[in-house]
């Protein structure tokens, strides 16, 4: 087994292969902000307490200071001050949100049948909101599942089945595009001067048509510009990425990306796919913080998703330190409720300054993180490659070589053997401060397939830092 000292790869797409420098797992870790060391990323931390009470799949950043945040099951909206400060500021009459955005001084939010709106200003100085429309404009196909919102051209779009409606402060036109009628508007996205509509096949989100399309269209021409046929079970969300558009789509954990013309394949979430066990990304549990491109990935509510968490739920990020290093993938941000990393959903992220707050639910529990500059992540780890060979019984030294090692702080070896069920932990580790250097001899009998895991033990806000670790087999 090699020594690993880099750590830029990312996440590995299976146990057995990789680029070098990738892991099949790396979860709570900084593997962007410097290259070659390995630290502990900062925890997640439930900011909203008991008011904010159900999913939030819709937020807005608003240009007041404050955001403002949409519950997916029901009307209520929540308001966070830029004190951090939560609130319930309306309850939509409509019902559910499936669509938010601030456009030319109004918050707009969209429920199946109608499109509300209220002034910044008075959403900024109404402790609860009092002069909102919730029904300002109707729609013409009342869409249950979306009604994703994006600005371009001056103009606000907003999806509603096969139409996309636009209003540019004066005019509202329920059916400014008018697509096929299989096609309903899941996904919008600006391109220049264009705007990216993704769409998926069917009556419901719960129906599974892999086969749908991705459109492109410069806002002035009768019909769309171009299209392209995705076979997957739709367009779930557009991840930003600077002078790049990503695309993740299907419940296989699937990301494309767009080239100007046609969708290609880009990487994955790795996990174990099936009809029983699958999940998505949000049309809003996206955004960019620190340069680092964010998705949340979520386990499917779907009824049939019945085996469930097909990989790990969370705050994944993809990105790279600078050209020189590869483009890769982790999960860096573990939502407060992911222990284990699982039965999540991750509804929506926000960046406010450099500040970075996620929405979640667990089971019955919801809320907003945001993360924390006083706690490290608590459960880090990371997973190495398997490495095999003939069978036989080592003598395997364990290792890892820090630069910085607080009070309380530790690592735990972990390994498995000829691809077992479970970790087995190595304990009593020797620690030589001299050399920077933990260490543990272990005798491992019929040994063809070795992989070795590093666990994080954290104090308060510190963590330690490694340069390396490994296993070689003595003598």
């Amino acid at each position: 087994m090699p020594i690993f000292n880099d750590f830029s790869g990312g996440q590995a797409p299976s146990i057995h292969r990789g680029i070098y420098g990738s892991f099949p797992a790396i979860v709570g870790l900084d593997i962007f902000s410097e290259p070659g060391a390995l630290k502990v990323e900062q925890a997640m931390a439930k900011e909203s307490g008991s008011t904010v009470t159900e999913l939030v799949k819709n937020v807005v950043v608003a240009s007041d200071g404050n955001s403002y945040w949409f519950s997916a099951d029901s009307g209520k909206i929540w308001k966070r001050t830029s004190a951090a400060v939560w609130s319930l500021a309306h309850t939509n009459t409509g019902g559910a949100c499936l669509g938010a955005r601030e456009y030319k001084g109004f918050i707009y939010y969209a429920c199946a049948a109608t499109l509300g709106r209220q002034s910044v200003t008075n959403a900024s100085g109404e402790a609860s909101w009092s002069s909102q429309n919730d029904a300002y404009q109707a729609f013409g196909n009342d869409d249950t599942g979306y009604h994703p919102m994006e600005e371009v051209n001056g103009v606000l779009y907003v999806g509603d089945g096969k139409d996309l409606a636009s209003w540019d402060n004066s005019t509202w036109t329920a059916a400014a595009l008018d697509l096929p009628n299989q096609y309903r508007i899941s996904a919008l996205y600006p391109y220049g001067i264009n705007i990216l509509i993704g769409t998926y096949v069917g009556t419901s989100a719960a129906i599974k048509v892999n086969y749908c399309k991705l459109y492109l269209w410069d806002t002035a021409s009768d019909s769309w510009n171009d299209s392209d046929i995705v076979y997957e079970a739709g367009i779930n969300a557009f991840i930003p990425m600077d002078n790049q558009v990503l695309v993740q789509a299907g419940i296989a954990g699937n990301i494309y990306y767009y080239n100007g013309s046609v969708l290609l394949p880009f990487t994955r979430v790795h996990g174990t796919y099936s009809p029983t066990q699958y999940g998505l990304v949000y049309n809003q549990a996206v955004g960019l913080f620190k340069g680092i491109s964010l998705f949340g990935f979520s386990n499917s509510p779907d009824a049939a998703n019945t085996t469930g968490n097909p990989a790990g739920c969370g705050i994944y990020g993809v990105g790279q330190y600078d050209k020189n290093f590869p483009r890769a993938m982790s999960l860096p941000y573990p939502v407060s409720a992911s222990s284990p990393l699982a039965s999540v959903e991750v509804g929506c992220i926000a960046v406010i300054g450099n500040d970075l707050l996620s929405a979640w639910k667990k089971s019955t529990s919801y809320g907003v993180d945001k993360l924390s500059t006083s706690a490290k992540y608590a459960a880090a780890y990371i997973e190495t490659l398997v490495s095999t060979g003939e069978t036989a019984n080592k003598t395997v030294k364990f290792f890892a070589g820090y630069r910085l090692k607080p009070a309380s702080t530790d690592i735990t070896f972990k390994h498995k053997i000829n691809y077992a069920t479970s970790w087995t932990s190595i304990s009593g580790h020797e620690d030589d401060t001299n050399k920077k250097l933990i260490y543990k001899n272990e005798n491992l009998f019929d040994v063809r397939a070795l992989q070795v895991r590093v666990d994080f033990t954290v104090s308060s806000n510190s963590a330690i830092e490694l340069d390396l670790f490994g296993a070689e087999e003595e003598g």
